[in-house]
């Protein structure tokens, strides 16, 4: 499985979680998973949200991809090759409503326009 979500936590969650609900069930499982550069606390929870999952990172290649005028992304994302352990829990299932996208999710944490 090979996913490129938007890269907010919330979008890693929800793509790794429809990859992981398609795979077949058993150990060895591989997903890719490309992810924009974040601080180090941001990353712990992306990784903290991998492992809760059921993968565990094998790899990382740093700057795998390249994009052009994407300054937020630093104009790079990194390829986490992940592999499952014996059994995969996606913490994502049904019709998903909240927030995905980086603007969403910053406009949600700071609430409604003031008038």
């Amino acid at each position: 499985m090979f996913t490129d979500p938007p890269y907010t936590l919330a979008g890693a969650e929800l793509f790794l979680s429809r990859g992981a609900a398609a795979l077949a069930p058993g150990p060895g499982r591989q997903a890719f998973l490309c992810f924009g550069p974040k601080p180090p606390d941001e990353a712990a929870r992306l990784q903290g949200a991998i492992a809760d999952m059921g993968f565990a990172v094998h790899d990382m290649v740093r700057n795998f991809n390249e994009y052009t005028g994407a300054d937020v992304l630093a104009g790079a994302s990194h390829l986490y090759h992940l592999v499952g352990g014996g059994r995969l829990t996606p913490p994502v299932s049904g019709r998903y409503q909240a927030a995905l996208y980086t603007a969403e999710v910053r406009s949600r944490r700071r609430g409604p326009p003031r008038g």
